[in-house]
């Protein structure tokens, strides 16, 4: 009980400090940030969910006595409570007494279980991101006291520090402040998206490194699989051409947290359709390397591959087992 207590306290404080550093704005300070769910993660999956929960009231509370509610709130939104959400779903499972054919366990023993899917987990992640991105907007709509209020003083804030290098260009600042403001959210849930997706795998690796992990490691390529409805988030992406204002910047954001998704599902699908190649550890190695040196047009190719996958099973006509239940058995429920 001490040691789990320690390790929420620990958790939770060390969360708080990442969070607070950020706060500098320099170029280390933001990478450190992009960690700050990961002390909570760690917690929750290696201790117990419960240490992970304990972590993040903490680690809020913390941030709360040192920055102030706002940014507490943020904190707990972006960060605490998302951490510790994906971490304890990521340790649910149920008896599966069906797989047992499958496993060729023992009809003595107790059933395999059935672990909460992949596909769940990231669709949760993209929610979450969504969630973080549009309550951080709603507040500031708020505090300028309406959306186009808030877009005139942010671009114009933008604007003033922008203004001169983009003058040099022959673009006009007005527009491109304008232009960066409507594009902010959408980068901002596809980066959060990342950074919960990144901080529950290195919280998975570090737990199972030091025996901690209680579920067997997935196999990530072909258990991947967001729900068949998904699809339809993405295509809220289209609504800004309808719908100006807020109401088209969330579908935006919503639509951009998505597709972010179905690019891990695409990266998914490439890694099984070039088993067997001779030619596979180049394939990869360089679908890699070009989607992070000539963003963003190579991630918008890998959400198509992760779309035409979801909807019309890819992975499965190639390996019957690539599935949302890897083992092959009954989807949960």
């Amino acid at each position: 009980m001490m040691k789990t207590s320690g390790v929420a306290v620990s958790a939770g404080l060390a969360a708080a400090l990442l969070f607070v550093v950020s706060a500098k704005g320099t170029a280390v300070a933001t990478l450190m940030a992009y960690f700050t769910a990961l002390p909570i993660m760690i917690a929750a999956v290696g201790f117990g969910h419960l240490s992970g929960l304990a972590g993040a009231l903490i680690g809020t509370g913390a941030v709360t006595l040192a920055l102030g509610p706002v940014l507490g709130a943020f904190f707990a939104i972006a960060f605490a409570f998302p951490g510790w959400w994906l971490s304890y779903l990521a340790l649910l499972a149920r008896p599966a007494p069906e797989l047992v054919a499958v496993t060729g366990q023992s009809q003595s023993a107790s059933p395999p279980l059935l672990w909460y899917p992949l596909g769940r987990l990231v669709t949760w992640g993209a929610a979450l991101a969504s969630f973080a991105v549009l309550m951080m907007g709603t507040a500031i709509v708020i505090r300028f006291g309406g959306y186009d209020k808030a877009f005139d003083v942010m671009s114009g804030r933008l604007e003033a520090i922008l203004g001169l290098p983009v003058k040099s260009t022959g673009i006009n600042p007005s527009e491109f402040a304008g232009l960066v403001v409507r594009i902010l959210p959408l980068a901002m849930a596809a980066s959060s998206f990342i950074m919960l997706m990144l901080n529950l795998w290195l919280a998975g690796r570090i737990s199972e490194i030091s025996h901690r992990l209680i579920r067997p490691w997935p196999s990530v390529p072909d258990g991947l699989m967001l729900p068949r409805w998904a699809p339809a988030l993405v295509l809220l992406g289209v609504l800004p051409l309808f719908a100006d204002g807020l109401i088209g910047i969330g579908a935006a954001t919503v639509a951009a947290a998505f597709a972010t998704a179905f690019a891990l599902q695409g990266l998914a699908t490439a890694h099984v359709l070039t088993r067997g190649f001779t030619a596979r550890r180049a394939i990869l190695a360089a679908i890699y390397v070009v989607t992070a040196m000539i963003m963003p047009w190579p991630l918008i190719a890998l959400t198509l591959i992760g779309l035409v996958d979801c909807l019309f099973s890819l992975r499965f006509r190639r390996t019957p087992t690539s599935h949302s239940n890897p083992t092959g058995g009954t989807p949960w429920k």
